[in-house]
């Protein structure tokens, strides 16, 4: 009998890592143009920049208490390594520019997984182009795309080395993980106060430039955002779309004593799977102004109310008195959506 509930035990425990394995990873991919050549070593270079992006994100996510874990492809010849695919482009650097490249190298791609079925896993895909000299190419987050640069002392022996190559690794090591963090579905988040003296810099604010020479961590925010991205979230993607809600749900912005309070009522059952309220401090609305926009996780009640105050002692002050509250709608299927609200009127000039 013991030996029954052994094999049942063995064959669960099998039916379970069988699960997690077919769970969506991300892609990693190599874009030589015809005119370079790809840096020295960087298969075995990448592999431990890229597992080191890994292990920051996860225990994050398990310091978060979230079940969330970042997924790369492992290649198929070499398990303890990531698969890296790499691809010869059909034009020049200069085919690939900063503004611009990224779709052009996008559409490369994609063509390539095309033309191979089965290699193409999940939805995130970071694409890494060889640069040496003067930098080039694409540099962001694009949809479920990333774009990065690779150079030969893109090492993690660099990393907190003082000097020109420390911080040369840091800028692009924090910066591959911000963007990529982009390609999750993460916008940009600035660390609260008390997050701030107790954990460093966020990723997703300027953490791009800290991650591996001074402490850089992930919001709480960003955590719950994973908890539904596609090659980190720790169930299978629901197959019925989420119904978006957001249109429904009569929402109050309010300036108090203490903080923004942000309220309202979501439908019950719903396909909600976080709120995140948001005190963003925008000169104008466009990219790149919410690099200072504290987040913060709103509970929701059982009856599908929310009530919370962003409170004053947790932010920041503005450059300007434009300030904006907003809330983030994360749905069940990995989905957003974005409710803005001005708290304070646009200021006839930016200052």
């Amino acid at each position: 009998m013991k030996t029954i509930f052994a094999l049942l035990a063995a064959c669960c425990m099998a039916g379970a890592v069988a699960a997690t394995d077919r769970l969506p990873a991300a892609n990693v991919v190599y874009f030589i143009p015809n005119d370079l050549q790809p840096c020295t070593n960087y298969h075995a270079r990448l592999n431990v920049v890229l597992h080191e992006m890994q292990r920051f994100y996860n225990d994050e996510l398990e310091r978060h208490g979230s079940k969330a874990r970042l997924r790369f492809q492992s290649d198929p010849a070499r398990p303890d390594q990531f698969r890296i695919f790499t691809i010869h482009a059909k034009e020049p650097h200069t085919g690939y520019p900063r503004n611009g490249g990224g779709p052009k190298a996008h559409k490369e791609v994609e063509a390539y997984f095309k033309a191979n079925p089965g290699l193409k896993d999940g939805d995130q895909t970071l694409v890494l182009m060889p640069c040496e000299g003067p930098e080039y190419g694409p540099y962001h987050g694009w949809g479920v795309y990333c774009f990065a640069i690779d150079y030969s002392e893109l090492d993690i022996k660099f990393r907190g080395v003082k000097g020109p190559k420390g911080q040369k690794f840091s800028k692009y090591y924090g910066g591959m993980a911000h963007e990529f963090g982009h390609a999750l579905g993460l916008p940009h988040n600035h660390a609260t106060r008390n997050d701030e003296k107790a954990y460093g810099t966020a990723i997703m604010g300027g953490g791009n430039y800290t991650l591996g020479s001074s402490p850089t961590f992930l919001t709480e925010a960003s955590a719950k955002m994973l908890e539904v991205a596609d090659c980190a979230r720790p169930d299978p993607k629901p197959e019925r779309r989420s119904k978006h809600v957001m249109k429904d749900v009569a929402v109050t912005f309010e300036k108090t004593r203490h903080g923004v309070r942000v309220a309202g009522k979501l439908p019950v059952p719903n396909d909600i799977h976080a709120l995140i309220a948001v005190y963003d401090k925008d000169e104008w609305l466009g990219v790149n102004n919410n690099y200072d926009a504290e987040t913060f996780v709103v509970p929701i009640a059982a009856d599908g109310r929310f009530d919370y105050i962003m409170p004053y002692a947790e932010i920041h002050p503005g450059r300007t008195p434009y300030v904006q509250a907003q809330l983030r709608y994360i749905y069940k299927d990995g989905s957003q959506e974005l409710l803005r609200h001005t708290l304070d009127p646009k200021p006839e000039k930016e200052e």
